[in-house]
C-alpha cells in the first residue's frame, strides 16, 4: 500500500527484491551461452535495481 499511496519501497523489500536480482543475474551469467543476451540481461536487471534503490523508502 506505501507503494500505491505515496511511492514508497520499504527497506526491507528493497534488499530481498536487489538480493534476488542479483542471484538471478548470478545463475543467468552462468547458464546463458550467448554473449549479447547475457550482458543485455545484466543491463537490464541493472537497471531495475537502480529504480529500486532511488525510490524513497520507508
Amino acid at each position: 500500500m506505501d507503494w500505491e499511496k505515496r511511492g514508497v519501497i520499504r527497506r526491507k523489500s528493497k534488499v530481498l527484491a536487489v538480493s534476488m536480482i542479483l542471484i538471478s543475474g548470478v545463475v543467468a551469467w552462468v547458464k546463458i551461452e550467448w554473449l549479447y543476451l547475457k550482458f543485455s540481461l545484466i543491463i537490464l536487471l541493472g537497471a531495475v535495481v537502480t529504480f529500486l534503490v532511488s525510490r524513497p523508502e520507508k
